[in-house]
């Protein structure tokens, strides 16, 4: 949708997961049941399963929006804001 690879969006994901591990095991120690780590953590294979089923379901991010009733302005604005936010 902002016209970056999947590679790039799963690399920077799993960033994440290395920068959040303190927070996650925090997080883990608040919940009065075990919380398994796939909803905590951040691994790129999970990040590579979202992107695959939404190009399988919906075709695209953008399509996927429209279809839970972004109109064509909302996407575009969310576009743009994601390809500034690039460059901040």
């Amino acid at each position: 949708m902002a016209g970056v690879a999947d590679a790039d969006v799963v690399a920077d994901y799993a960033v994440t997961d290395i920068y959040m591990t303190g927070a996650y095991e925090a997080q883990k120690g608040v919940f009065k049941m075990e919380i398994p780590d796939f909803i905590l953590r951040s691994k790129p294979a999970s990040m590579q399963r979202a992107l695959r089923h939404l190009r399988e379901k919906y075709g695209s991010a953008a399509s996927y929006l429209q279809q839970i009733g972004l109109s064509t302005a909302e996407i575009n604005a969310l576009r743009q804001k994601l390809v500034q936010g690039a460059g901040a």
